[in-house]
């Protein structure tokens, strides 16, 4: 199972937007080193790279950033994808070396990255989350794609329980990164429950800051019912309860394991989940 930023941060981020419009746009066109790129939607509903003539790369959506100069090499880079949410669309390159169009990706990937501009790299990374360290991919023209380690997830410091407005609208992945929720889950989970947890928690998902205090939860979308995780966090009593299944587990996983210390209110949450489930 892969958990993707793509799928959750924020899960309708205007990642794919674009594309849609695709399938009515004329032609979109770029010139690569005196060579033409036609960016063009298909009759059957796929977007196309040609040059020259020849389809280069064909998917369900393609997108493609203005030309660089990179090394004295003109590039183009894009996004490529299956479209829906289950996995975000891909970074490619495509460059023009000695005359000739190389096309280099997409990478492997289903998580949602930005790209950014380094010297003569391009890199496409995420923010790290809790039990989600960040993805990094960089391309040179000359070693081309190279995936590099991340960054692990670090709370924002000085964050307190004062603070606690920013959980408004959070994801729940998000909302675990407050820093006093983090702390409670960090040093009273064991690794290991915390790894499932954050798993679960980072896949498709949503929530928000009620009069209570917050609640939000997330699964995985290939398996709703067997993949699943929530989160409530009560300022006021400084508490944060969690409940989670992984794929190996045959029933729903607590922390803290002693519910009579919930607040009134995320017990008969938690009541009304593990009903339903």
């Amino acid at each position: 199972m892969t958990f993707s930023l793509g799928k959750i941060l924020p899960l309708s981020l205007p990642l794919l937007a674009p594309f849609a419009a695709l399938a009515q746009a004329a032609d979109e066109r770029f010139d690569l080193g005196g060579h033409e790129v036609l960016l063009r939607a298909t009759e059957d509903f796929t977007s196309a790279v040609i040059m020259g003539g020849e389809t280069l790369h064909e998917d369900a959506q393609v997108l493609l950033d203005p030309v660089l100069d990179l090394a004295g090499t003109p590039v183009l880079s894009g996004l490529s994808g299956a479209g829906g949410n289950a996995c975000s669309a891909a970074p490619f390159v495509l460059a023009l070396k000695n005359g000739q169009p190389e096309l280099d990706g997409p990478v492997e990937t289903c998580t949602y990255l930005e790209r950014s501009i380094e010297g003569d790299a391009l890199v496409y990374s995420n923010t790290p989350l809790p039990g989600v360290p960040s993805e990094v991919w960089r391309w040179t023209v000359a070693g081309g794609w190279s995936q590099e380690d991340g960054q692990e997830f670090q709370p924002l410091a000085g964050e307190t329980w004062a603070d606690s407005a920013v959980l408004a609208g959070k994801h729940p992945i998000e909302a675990l990164g407050f820093a006093p929720v983090y702390a409670i889950f960090k040093q009273g989970m064991s690794p290991v429950d915390f790894a499932a947890y954050t798993n679960a928690l980072a896949e498709m998902g949503s929530g928000d800051l009620g009069a209570l205090g917050y609640q939000g939860e997330a699964c995985w979308q290939v398996d709703c019912e067997g993949v699943w995780a929530r989160l409530w966090i009560d300022p006021a009593t400084k508490t944060a309860v969690a409940i989670w299944q992984a794929a190996e587990d045959d029933a729903p996983r607590f922390f803290p394991e002693a519910a009579e210390t919930w607040p009134a209110w995320i017990q008969d949450a938690a009541q009304s989940v593990l009903a339903f489930d």
